[in-house]
């Protein structure tokens, strides 16, 4: 299934839109941005908490942890130790993740412990700078994908910045 991500440039903390390639809404990501931390709600179109993403204090790597029900769910951390190109890992109930590709261009690929890509993200499909395509393949928690998909977004986009 393919969504459509868009950030809203105009918020002042970190806001996000999900909707389907027929333009319904799916998801929304509000953000809530403090001195002390970043805290994103992932929410469904009914605005239901799926997840909560934080940003994980005292890592050696950019880290988010995603917390469904109060609890730890997954996390997404940039993989050490890979020279030349930056990659990502996703740790998930599912087993890890890994996350490869042009992170700032927004052109990469979820790759699962076989080597199946299970999903791409791509700015290309769409002229429009502020937004870009999620296709999730064969693997049913969407809404992961999707979260770490906008990780990625911020701590590249917070890289940028620097």
């Amino acid at each position: 299934m393919k969504y459509i991500l868009s950030e809203n440039l105009v918020a002042i903390s970190n806001d996000y839109k999900v909707k389907d390639t027929e333009g319904n809404l799916r998801y929304e990501i509000d953000g809530k941005i403090r001195a002390s931390s970043e805290k994103l709600y992932f929410k469904d179109h009914n605005g239901n908490k799926l997840f909560k993403l934080k940003k994980k204090l005292l890592s050696f790597t950019d880290s988010f942890i995603i917390e469904k029900n109060g609890e730890d769910y997954a996390e997404v951390h940039k993989k050490l130790l890979t020279p030349l190109k930056e990659n990502f890992i996703l740790d998930t109930p599912y087993g890890e993740i890994e996350i490869k590709g042009d992170f700032i261009d927004h052109e990469f690929e979820f790759f699962d412990e076989d080597d199946e890509k299970i999903a791409i993200v791509s700015k290309k499909l769409i002229s429009e700078t502020d937004k870009y395509v999620v296709e999730v393949f064969e693997f049913d928690d969407h809404a992961l994908i999707l979260a770490a998909s906008i990780i990625i977004d911020l701590v590249e986009h917070d890289e940028g910045e620097e």
